[in-house]
């Protein structure tokens, strides 16, 4: 019965695999109107054109691309391509292994899981996906197949967000409310601070005593945990605790998307439960650091970022506030915005950490990188 599973294949285009089996006509109608989280289409270059207008000439050049890459698959055979199961309009590869396909017709996405992933592993994912459904900016999950590691999701075909670091204010005013609500999926619950922070770093020295992919500045990153724990034990005693809140993990401008004044977040793999304000330094890192590769360091901007640090998570505060109020939520906002960025950091490098387990060097350089980027900070305010 297994043998008699439809597949389809899809070819590579730049950097998107299109299905080979599309209307060209349609393709480019189902590009235009409903591939609008589809960064490929919407870069930002020549503006004095209209951004539609724009899109429209690059949606274009990618059909007719298309056309011609599709002729040379079935006459020479030598185009890049992808065999799935799963009928879509178009499918990327993920990072972390796996494809994300889209069928724009049924208004789903499709995510498919590498076989080496455990059942056990999937059933966890497949349980953070359901958890983030209770948030009302995720995607709902209409179907999922544990043993055949793949799920399907609604698809929200809102623009993906861009902002710029140089305009922190608006970028902060903008994503307070997408904030406001993720945190306030579940009640928060309040640990001991010394110790939730102790088990942190001690997981993370473990992690790296152990690894055997090696860190390029192991030294420099003991230095760096050292001077965490200096800060964190001037915080000692049984009443100091902190904030622990629902967390998206991976909560960046790719992740948020927008529609007039309808907001929706995707890629809710890496939830948890994290210190009050870890999805807010996440997300402003990341924009701090959008100029450069994944293992690169934009020191100009986290410069910029340093000099903003404080008045911008003074000014997420209050807007918190005046989210709690008109939502009558009965959240209490710590201040203690410098023990939450201590947080911050060493909640981000366990969960980096734990991606390391794939064996990917990527993993292994892009945490050097997010130290590097701690590191630079803390020098800066010294």
């Amino acid at each position: 019965m297994g043998g008699n599973k439809k597949s389809y294949e899809y070819i590579l285009i730049d950097d998107i695999f299109v299905n080979v089996n599309q209307n060209v006509l349609k393709l480019y109608y189902n590009l235009y109107k409903r591939a609008k989280p589809f960064e490929h289409f919407n870069r930002i270059a020549r503006r004095w054109l209209p951004s539609f207008l724009l899109r429209a000439i690059r949606i274009l050049q990618f059909t007719q691309k298309y056309v011609q890459s599709r002729k040379k698959y079935y006459t020479e055979n030598s185009i890049p391509s992808i065999v799935s199961q799963h009928d879509g309009n178009c499918l990327v590869k993920l990072r972390q292994g796996g494809y994300k396909i889209f069928n724009f017709k049924k208004g789903i996405v499709i995510t498919t899981y590498p076989r080496h992933i455990p059942l056990a592993n999937m059933n966890k994912r497949i349980k953070k996906i359901k958890t983030s459904e209770k948030c009302i900016l995720a995607p709902r999950l209409i179907n999922c197949n544990i043993k055949e590691r793949f799920l399907v999701e609604e698809y929200q075909n809102m623009r993906r967000c861009s902002y710029n670091l140089f305009n922190v204010n608006r970028f902060i005013i903008k994503i307070s409310p997408i904030l406001g609500e993720i945190i306030s999926v579940d009640q928060p619950k309040h640990v001991n601070q010394y110790q939730y922070s102790l088990d942190k770093i001690q997981y993370i020295e473990s992690h790296i005593n152990k690894s055997p992919r090696g860190y390029n500045n192991e030294d420099s990153i003991k230095q760096f945990l050292n001077y965490l724990k200096k800060k964190f034990a001037k915080n000692i005693g049984a009443k100091n605790q902190v904030m622990l809140v629902f967390s998206h993990g991976d909560l960046w401008e790719g992740n948020i998307l927008s529609k007039g004044k309808q907001a929706g977040v995707i890629d809710w793999d890496t939830i948890g439960c994290r210190s009050f304000y870890y999805d807010f330094y996440f997300s402003i890192f990341m924009l701090a650091s959008k100029g450069k590769h994944f293992d690169q360091i934009d020191y100009e901007s986290l410069t910029f970022l340093n000099n903003e640090l404080d008045t911008s998570v003074m000014l997420y505060s209050k807007l918190l506030e005046s989210f709690k109020r008109k939502n009558n939520h009965s959240m209490i906002i710590p201040k203690q915005f410098d023990l939450y960025r201590y947080l911050f950091y060493i909640e981000l490098l366990v969960l980096k950490l734990k991606e390391t387990h794939n064996s990917q060097k990527e993993n292994v350089n892009e945490v050097d990188t997010w130290i590097e980027r701690f590191r630079f900070i803390e020098n800066l305010r010294t």
